[in-house]
């Protein structure tokens, strides 16, 4: 055998087994939880919500200003119209077709 060959053969043995040890410790990992997500998705959810709160409370705001400073309305119109596509654009994000993040079965 030529040492190309053999060089070859020894990185598709190396890649094989990196990939396998990737996959065990994903699974070790989703296996630490009760609901089969990864921390990774589980942080993303409750950031996702937090956001969602974030826009609620500006969404507030946004309406007193418009009841307190009526000349700014149009302004202030279009900053309520930007705020909601940013929410629709994060929800989409978040999961293209729902809104929601996917759920998946714990893997036992």
């Amino acid at each position: 055998m030529d040492p190309l060959s053999a060089l070859s053969i020894a990185t598709g043995i190396v890649t094989f087994i990196d990939f396998g040890a990737k996959l065990v410790t994903l699974y070790i990992e989703i296996q630490k939880f009760d609901d089969g997500r990864t921390a990774a998705l589980s942080a993303l959810e409750s950031e996702s919500r937090e956001l969602s709160g974030y826009s609620l409370h500006a969404q507030t705001n946004i309406a007193a200003l418009k009841a307190r400073y009526p000349r700014q309305a149009e302004a202030l119109t279009r900053l309520t119209a930007h705020r909601r596509g940013f929410s629709e654009l994060q929800l989409a994000q978040v999961h293209p077709s729902t809104g929601q993040l996917p759920h998946r079965t714990a893997v036992r």
